[in-house]
């Protein structure tokens, strides 16, 4: 089995369990900023609005491509809506799936917890045998 058909079936596993066990949400696009840092721009966010009631969310996103994705989005706790600020107008390809809020003494360590959760979701759907063969270190 080649390392892109073995991350295929897991990408197809993943799917299967995320849209199975976790919340679909709706999100509304407040920034664009394209830059593959959701879990710094989240957090550079909430702390540049110190006024308002938000939270960080961990989700994974489902894209066109069927590929499973980690990313964070802001829940404003007032409105109740969860604040897209990385991928712009491409939020209406995707699908988001709550997975866990973070807490705030985690925010000033959101790489490392980013970090974390990839290494947790490989290990847990990767075979060993797998990440050891084709030095797989992400799944998503």
């Amino acid at each position: 089995m080649s390392r892109k058909t073995l991350l295929r079936k897991v990408h197809d596993r993943l799917n299967r369990h995320i849209r199975a066990r976790h919340e679909m949400i709706t999100v509304v696009p407040v920034k664009g900023m394209f830059n593959y840092q959701c879990h710094s721009n989240c957090v550079q966010y909430i702390m540049d609005n110190p006024d308002r009631a938000l939270s960080l969310y961990e989700t994974i996103i489902i894209d066109e491509w069927k590929e499973p994705n980690l990313h964070y989005v802001v829940k404003d706790d007032f409105t109740g809506e969860y604040l897209e600020l990385t991928l712009g107008w491409r939020y209406v390809k995707m699908e988001y799936y709550l997975t866990r809020k973070i807490h705030k003494n985690d925010y000033l360590n959101i790489i490392n917890e980013f970090d974390r959760t990839l290494t947790d979701w490989c290990e847990a759907w990767v075979p060993r045998w797998a990440r050891w063969w084709y030095d797989i270190t992400r799944c998503m």
